[in-house]
């Protein structure tokens, strides 16, 4: 029945995204605006649970760290950073985008939330990826190796030193979604990242370019993360493990062994995102942490 539903539901899509204008869309309790090629909507239909799930994580962390930061890497057109700052809206959100079609509808949807938001009109990139051209579908978009004859964005770039400058307070979560990146970028500022940002939330997806399973078991296996918490949830948003990342580093690389066997269809687990808690610097986490994994 679900699957119907999906099929159903993916036709619609298919035929309104061919209409002219915009979509409206709420998240969590405020709406906003989309090109209607976006697939927000469709797979939120689908899955509550998409790009929702951290609501609750969010309310609990501005309990106990008010006034936190969040530097929202690869921000789209605004839906994570106005899901983080309904849920917790003392927060500071540092919001990178360099996709001009995106960054004209998060300006759009965070107008109400603007003295929360510093907008960072850039990419953060890889230098795995090197001289990199960019590329969207109207709903994501990615870095790609540029060819001989295409333009370089490079000078359209900001590194993770500067970003984590802009807006330092008590506590400083990083959040990163750039469909490819998220991994090589930690990888490469491994050591700034781990005593500037208490939290870090990334995708690992090893099915694009940029990143491989050796790049997730490099970060996974990596002495300086090892006794951090962690929270796995799948790309609807549903909790898969949860643990202190040592005991789990292989129970993680043999879901990606399972994703190589992965189809294309709507309701297939496609990536997974991880949220690393550094509870030596902030015990208080641990509340957070229990909380989550009991619900």
């Amino acid at each position: 029945m679900l699957f119907l539903k999906q099929l159903w539901l993916e036709l619609i899509f298919r035929v309104s995204s061919r209409l002219p204008g915009d979509a409206d869309w709420i998240i969590f309790g405020n709406k906003i605006t989309l090109p209607r090629s976006h697939r927000l909507p469709l797979l939120q239909k689908i899955f509550p649970s998409y790009d929702t799930y951290f609501g609750e994580i969010f309310q609990k962390l501005e309990a106990i760290y008010p006034g936190a930061t969040v530097i929202d890497v690869g921000a789209n057109v605004g839906d994570t950073t106005l899901g983080i700052l309904a849920n917790a809206p003392s927060f500071h959100c540092v919001a990178v985008e360099g996709n001009e079609l995106f960054l004209k509808y998060r300006y759009h949807n965070l107008d109400s939330f603007r003295q929360n938001v510093t907008t960072v009109p850039k990419f953060l990139h890889c230098s795995k990826v090197g001289d990199f051209g960019y590329v969207d579908n109207g709903s994501t978009g990615r870095f790609h190796s540029i060819g001989p004859h295409e333009i370089s964005n490079n000078g359209n770039k900001i590194r993770v030193k500067d970003l984590l400058e802009m807006h330092p307070s008590h506590l400083t979560i990083w959040k990163s979604d750039t469909d490819g990146s998220d991994v090589p970028i930690v990888i490469e500022n491994l050591e700034l990242l781990d005593s500037k940002a208490g939290i870090w939330w990334l995708e690992l997806d090893a099915s694009l370019p940029a990143t491989d399973k050796s790049d997730i078991a490099n970060l996974l296996h990596s002495t300086q993360i090892g006794d951090r918490k962690f929270l796995l949830f799948d790309n609807y948003g549903r909790l898969v493990m949860h643990g202190i990342l040592s005991n789990y580093q292989d129970a993680i690389l043999k879901l990606f062994d399972l994703l190589a066997f992965k189809n294309r269809r709507i309701n297939s687990v496609n990536y997974y995102d991880i949220m690393l808690f550094d509870t030596k610097r902030f015990p208080i986490l641990e509340e957070v942490i229990s909380s989550v994994s009991k619900s």
